[in-house]
């Protein structure tokens, strides 16, 4: 501040921190200030003369900018996608410059500003805003909503082996160590809300159940049941051969035809191959008895297969 005066010499200068003593007929003189405002300065001379004068400061800017921030998913929500992160950006002072993000320095030249930065994965994500009096601001923003990853699918079955059982079921549990499991589709197309279900099946064949965790990934999984047989086996007569028989009969009998009253050695199989979408457990055991019926030999036989299925009993009978 510069003051002077032409005739008597200067006095004092009045400030709003106090008075300075002045000599001669001009000086001058350094005031600093900290924050805007008007100041108000009263030069005195000698002879007891005054003048005021009034400075008004407003470019002093020391507040940082501000960011305020929003995402374009919000917290407890998952997603496949990538997230938006909206930045509101201010300074009501000297303006704003430049945004460094974490891909790089973007410039600004406002008071007010919007910027979207565009999250691929999840983590901490730092902004750092600068205003034109070199003021800074460092944001962090924490993105935690992404998840890419499918649930994992288990379904177990008991038993694993063969049975005649009328169903089964299949225990059906699922986990998800990011977003959780939403909801879990089971074969026959109903819902069930949760990480585990359960499902009854009645034959064999493919089960497909889906999982889907709460960000919408899809996990599916077949699971092949084949342990169901409730098909008995069939008891056929291979050949009844005399014991003591001419060539001629021994031939005949290859074709069931037995040609003797004498001792008869009857060969008999059992088989037990079920059609359809059961199983074949394989003949387990034959069995035999001897009873007699109006003064005929008759032979009752009883086959089993492995998973317990027994035919009616099959009164096959020849004289022998």
């Amino acid at each position: 501040m510069a003051v002077a005066n032409e005739l008597s010499p200067l006095d004092r200068l009045v400030t709003p921190a106090g008075d300075v003593a002045l000599s001669g007929q001009s000086a001058i003189h350094t005031f600093s200030v900290a924050a805007n405002g008007t100041y108000t300065f009263t030069v005195y001379n000698a002879a007891g003369l005054h003048s005021t004068y009034s400075i008004e400061v407003s470019n002093i800017d020391k507040d940082p900018p501000t960011i305020a921030h929003t995402t374009s998913i919000p917290a407890g929500q998952f997603t496949t996608q990538d997230v938006d992160i909206s930045l509101a950006l201010g300074d009501a002072l000297s303006g704003l410059h430049s945004l460094v993000t974490p891909s790089g320095t973007v410039s600004l030249n406002s008071h007010d500003a919007e910027h979207i930065y565009i999250a691929t994965h999840n983590g901490t994500f730092e902004f750092t805003l600068l205003d034109n009096a070199g003021n800074r601001t460092t944001y962090s923003v924490d993105i935690n909503v992404i998840d890419r990853v499918a649930p994992m699918v288990v379904i177990e079955a008991s038993p694993q082996q063969w049975h005649n059982q009328p169903s089964v079921t299949l225990q059906v549990t699922t986990t998800d160590d990011f977003s959780g499991v939403y909801y879990i589709r089971l074969p026959d197309g109903t819902t069930h809300y949760g990480d585990a279900a359960e499902f009854e099946i009645f034959g064999n064949g493919n089960f497909v159940s889906r999982a889907t965790d709460r960000a919408g990934n899809i996990a599916e999984v077949a699971f092949a049941y084949g342990w169901f047989d409730r098909t008995p086996p069939t008891i056929t007569y291979l050949r009844f051969t005399p014991v003591q028989q001419p060539l001629f009969a021994r031939l005949l009998s290859w074709f069931g035809f037995v040609v003797s009253n004498q001792a008869v050695r009857m060969e008999i199989g059992a088989d037990d191959t079920p059609g359809g979408s059961e199983g074949q457990s394989g003949v387990e055991w034959v069995h035999h008895r001897v009873l007699a019926d109006n003064g005929e030999v008759m032979r009752d036989w009883t086959a089993t297969d492995i998973s317990a299925d027994m035919p009616e009993i099959g009164r096959n009978h020849r004289p022998c």
